[in-house]
């Protein structure tokens, strides 16, 4: 079964119907994450490592990072509880932004957006369990600088064709010397 969503998700990116690649702020509604909005001191970013399940997400996920450098890092997904109807499934894309002056900066790319081919494969994340993905975004961000950031990806809850619900989730993670 998983193996044939998998494949149904990706022949549905290669028609671009699954919204491979879509980047967020296209429509789609972004949960999870700390709210560094209405924060008057870097207080908050102490707290940037606490797994947080997406408010509103009703398939239990929390996404947190470890293991980061300066080009990549491993993004675990823990799924616990919730309601998901059918498969978790996240792709290779994602996006990163950098804290600074109070709001959140779309790091600049090394080769614009619209170039970058990215893999159109489900990678099943599984239920009551950990699932972890490393990222390498040296090709498309090159080495971060020090600094509080945070990574974004989609998560689709895959009942069949055509029949999902998406969901972003955040995680925020810094870059030290």
């Amino acid at each position: 079964m998983k193996k044939t969503a998998a494949i149904i998700l990706a022949a549905a990116c290669l028609l671009g119907l699954a919204g491979c690649g879509k980047a967020a702020g296209d429509g789609e509604k972004i949960t999870g994450g700390a709210d560094f909005s209405n924060t008057e001191s870097n207080d908050a970013v102490e707290t940037q490592q606490t797994p947080q399940t997406a408010a509103g997400n009703e398939i239990g996920l929390a996404m947190t990072t470890k293991d980061e450098t300066s080009t990549g890092l491993t993004v675990v997904f823990t799924q616990s509880g919730g309601s998901p109807t059918g498969d978790l499934q996240t792709g290779s894309d994602y996006s990163i932004e950098k804290y600074e002056n109070d709001s959140w900066i779309p790091v600049k790319t090394i080769i614009p957006l619209e170039e970058v081919g990215w893999d159109c494969i489900a990678y099943i994340i599984e239920k009551e369990d950990t699932t972890e993905m490393e990222v390498d975004w040296s090709f498309l961000y090159g080495e971060l600088e020090t600094g509080v950031y945070r990574i974004q990806k989609s998560v689709m809850d895959f009942r069949d064709t055509g029949e999902y619900d998406t969901v972003t989730l955040q995680a925020e993670f810094a870059i030290v010397d």
